[in-house]
């Protein structure tokens, strides 16, 4: 199952299944916002900026989509991560992040690089 994340500082921080569920439905029907309560507040989803907003307060929080498979993610910020074996997320190097957003941005859905003595293949994700 596709997980999704918000960032509470600087550090993500999983969403519920239910919350995770709703944003994921959003997304792959094309939506652009969609809408979710936790236990306390209201929270509106913009997809494409891949935010969040609480409707009481107003405060806007980064979210990400986290695939269940090794890939790259692209966090709101340009910045990609790389899934290790634990699920854990790791920022790729910025000449990495380069190419893998040059990719991304050209609508490929993988992307091969050379890392000197290593070549990587990557699934990319939004």
């Amino acid at each position: 199952m596709i997980r999704w994340e918000y960032q509470s500082d600087s550090v993500f921080k999983p969403c519920s299944s239910e919350v995770s569920q709703t944003l994921e439905k959003a997304a792959t029907s094309g939506k652009a916002r969609c809408s979710f309560k936790n236990s306390i507040y209201m929270y509106i989803a913009d997809i494409t900026p891949m935010t969040q907003t609480n409707t009481s307060t107003g405060k806007t929080r980064a979210i990400r989509r986290v695939p269940p498979f090794p890939c790259c993610v692209r966090t709101a910020t340009d910045q990609w991560y790389w899934q290790d074996d634990n699920g854990e997320l790791n920022l790729f190097a910025p000449h990495i992040s380069q190419i893998l957003e040059i990719a991304a941005q050209a609508g490929q859905r993988t992307c091969d690089y050379d890392l000197g003595k290593y070549n990587a293949s990557k699934h990319l994700a939004r």
